[in-house]
């Protein structure tokens, strides 16, 4: 599939692609003679999994450090995204409410509702998990770097 054909399909813009490619983030399956960058289906299932960690807030450093290291597994890992995303959806339900309550007319002073140390904390025992698990991989002490 080429450049522009993924970008139409995945929302993710040619220039995102690119710097994705130049950072070692993810390089096209091939590139043809004539430079054409093309991607095959492994290549999609990767920037999915990229997408989903920057939907969850992790730089694309983290995010490359977590994807570099030989033992990542992507089922595991979206295991603990969609607990992520579930936690960062009842919040926005929270937000949700709580607006809805208050153009019904409610004064209402609560501010838990806006309240991301759970998620945050979450998000860190995962980052925490990947870095002691890859920590001492040549792979991550490079994209450390």
């Amino acid at each position: 599939m080429k450049i522009n054909e993924v970008a139409k399909r995945t929302g993710v813009t040619v220039r995102t692609l690119h710097y994705y490619d130049q950072i070692g983030l993810l390089a096209p399956s091939r590139v043809t003679a004539a430079g054409y960058r093309l991607y095959d289906e492994a290549s999609l299932v990767d920037l999915q999994q990229i997408l989903f960690l920057k939907e969850l807030d992790f730089s694309l450093a983290e995010i490359k450090r977590i994807m570099a290291d030989p033992s990542y597994s992507s089922q595991e890992a979206l295991k603990k995204q969609r607990e992520l995303l579930i936690m960062k959806r009842d919040r926005l339900n929270r937000l949700i409410t709580l607006a809805e309550r208050t153009l019904e007319g409610e004064h209402i002073m609560n501010f838990k509702a806006f309240d991301t140390t759970d998620i945050e904390k979450n998000r860190q025992h995962y980052a925490d998990e990947m870095k002691a698990r890859w920590g001492e991989t040549p792979q991550y002490q490079e994209s450390e770097k």
